[in-house]
């Protein structure tokens, strides 16, 4: 299922880092809806235990301008789609979004944002082997080291990009695995940018991919999104074009 959410500000600013701000609306909305029932699926202090959170999303603004530490928001208004690939947990995040419309949260001490609405938007069907996609919220490609516990990012501009990708797409989907070797990604339309989450400045891809591949991985990726992350608001994809790429 795929949701698109639509907030309105008291002011026009909104913080540069507001990934922190959407991942609070999100955790509000699980937590206050029927008591908090459902809210250790997805937010458990044991983390081995959050394997609910496949979820993705991605913030929108209209014609921003980013400023040192903050963006200004053209018209107030801002939106967020939301991708949830289960149907059973599109439910439930469903009923807890609309159980937030109208409801002011806190932004900073002199601002709050307002869920104004909330729609399902209509799912597209990848229908070939070639897909075109527009990146609508940064791909994070980390590598995590667990012996030193640090952490290293690839962007397009990176010679490992498209193989750490791969690596990315084989964990979260190790059925594929040969499909993923044998898919083709052209990434000459995506350029890299650096984003800001919790403070850190990470190394992030944004633009337009091209894939070829089996149909049926170009659909699952549509519907999965891309990359680390995904869960604090990366990695979401959209179609522009798809069809068959004759040989």
């Amino acid at each position: 299922m795929r949701l698109k959410l639509e907030f309105s500000l008291k002011e026009k600013y909104i913080p540069i880092d507001y990934h922190k701000l959407f991942l609070k609306f999100i955790k509000k909305s699980i937590s206050e809806y029927q008591n908090g029932k459902f809210f250790d699926m997805f937010y458990n202090d044991d983390i081995s235990k959050n394997t609910e959170k496949t979820y993705s999303w991605s913030v929108g603004f209209k014609d921003p301008i980013f400023k040192n530490g903050y963006i200004d928001v053209n018209g107030k208004k801002v939106n967020l789609v939301f991708v949830i690939p289960s149907m059973k947990n599109s439910l439930i995040l469903l009923n807890s979004f609309m159980d937030q419309k109208d409801k002011e949260m806190k932004v900073s001490e002199k601002n709050y944002m307002k869920l104004e609405s909330v729609k399902i938007l209509r799912e597209k069907k990848i229908k070939g082997n070639l897909f075109i996609a527009k990146i609508l919220s940064p791909i994070i490609i980390r590598d995590h080291n667990r012996d030193t516990n640090k952490d290293v990012y690839y962007s397009v501009d990176d010679n490992e990009f498209i193989s750490e990708l791969k690596k990315k797409l084989k964990r979260d989907c190790p059925s594929y695995e040969k499909e993923i070797d044998d898919l083709m990604i052209d990434t000459s339309n995506a350029k890299k940018i650096v984003v800001t989450l919790y403070g850190q400045k990470i190394n992030s891809t944004i633009g337009n991919l091209v894939f070829i591949g089996d149909k049926n991985l170009l659909n699952y990726l549509y519907n999965s999104s891309i990359g680390s992350r995904k869960s604090l608001g990366f990695g979401v994809i959209e179609e522009i074009f798809s069809g068959e790429l004759k040989k």
